[in-house]
């Protein structure tokens, strides 16, 4: 049996209003054995999957997804556009599309945020810029950025930036009028290398959480200063940063592709009250409980059920969560396991809907976070 250890040490740590300390902890997950659907359902009630069929619109790659009341907001960053999907009427709307230099426009998104308000913020690191649009994709106004990988926006409005650069900064704070409030250095055990375009940000009441490539440990703000919320041991599978030091670029190369198994980094960070989802760069997806210390490793549940937990969990600020999925993997796979057997999952049974999919078809996964 494989063994990952995760040492957690959080500091005056924020949970939806209330402050709390929590003691340093040894929390071990387990990356390699297979949990039981029980293991989820305890913290994800699922409700329903839902196929979004289309046919004068093509989703690319799917490299952001926020849930927000009942729409969900999708960026292919291949197609450099924004999609809004809606949940009632199961249909697809390309919202956001303004490639140029204008400036309601965009060289490319690296990432998208939303805040309380439902603007949505993207993020061109290109064009050293953020401009916010509403929710049908009228442009608003726009604002100065450093460059970066990814965005968030707090409670307050402010906006984080994680830098994802070879300098002095892991995170860059700005206010809801554009005025820079403060930058977080790197810290001092921070590698020389670096992953284009990766590194997470995710908001969580007026603070941050943020992570950065051959770091395994996930941080905090305290003021305009890093704490640790979580250091991460992945054992076996955790890629072994001593191995960079003195390479040059090529010989940098040559290990990673060696290495390509091993966990790299943390992303795609979403929080809802006291839990915490995250990936890994090999795509397993995690969940921490806080209040227990625990951490579930979704991606691994029972067969057929995984295949429902391969891409990360999207959770909306009232506890929704969304899963989107392709029609190869829902029908092909998950539909042809449980056809002719007994299903734990009887709301997700196949249903006539499922004959006119085709490849075009994404499937959202819905349900309610439990608290």
């Amino acid at each position: 049996m494989k063994k990952i250890c995760f040492t957690i040490g959080l500091c005056t740590f924020i949970i939806v209003g209330c402050t709390e300390k929590i003691k340093k902890v040894e929390v071990v997950a387990d990356l390699e054995n297979v949990i039981s659907l029980d293991s989820v359902n305890n913290y994800l009630q699922i409700d329903s999957l839902i196929p979004i069929s289309f046919s004068d619109l093509s989703i690319a790659n799917i490299d952001k997804v926020i849930m927000s009341d009942s729409s969900v907001f999708i960026l292919d960053k291949e197609q450099q556009v924004v999609f809004r999907v809606s949940i009632p009427t199961k249909s697809l709307q390309k919202i956001i599309d303004f490639r140029g230099r204008a400036q309601n426009e965009y060289i490319s998104i690296t990432d998208i945020a939303m805040d309380n308000s439902s603007t949505l913020y993207v993020f061109d690191s290109d064009s050293r810029k953020v401009n916010l649009y509403d929710v049908n994709g009228k442009y608003q106004r726009s604002m100065p950025a450093d460059v970066g990988s990814s965005i968030a926006i707090s409670s307050t409005n402010d906006i984080g930036i994680n830098t994802n650069q070879i300098g002095e900064n892991i995170l860059v704070v700005y206010s809801s009028s554009g005025e820079l409030r403060y930058r977080i250095p790197y810290p001092i055990n921070a590698s020389d290398h670096v992953l284009e375009d990766l590194g997470s940000v995710v908001s969580y009441g007026d603070k941050f959480v943020y992570t950065t490539p051959f770091d395994f440990s996930i941080y905090i703000n305290q003021e305009s200063t890093n704490d640790v919320l979580a250091e991460i041991n992945c054992g076996i599978n955790q890629f072994d940063v001593k191995k960079l030091r003195g390479l040059d670029y090529q010989e940098y190369l040559q290990v990673l592709l060696k290495e390509s198994r091993k966990v790299k980094m943390f992303d795609h960070l979403n929080m809802y009250d006291y839990l915490l989802f995250l990936s890994t760069d090999r795509n397993d997806q995690l969940l921490y409980d806080i209040k227990k210390n625990k951490v579930v490793v979704i991606s691994n549940v029972e067969s057929p059920y995984n295949l429902l937990f391969s891409s990360p969990v999207s959770v909306s600020k009232d506890g929704q969560f969304c899963v989107v999925l392709n029609n190869t993997l829902v029908c092909d796979s998950y539909f042809s396991e449980i056809k002719y057997g007994r299903t734990k999952l009887p709301q997700l049974q196949p249903k006539g809907d499922i004959e006119n999919t085709d490849d075009n078809t994404i499937w959202l996964l819905m349900g309610t976070v439990q608290r």
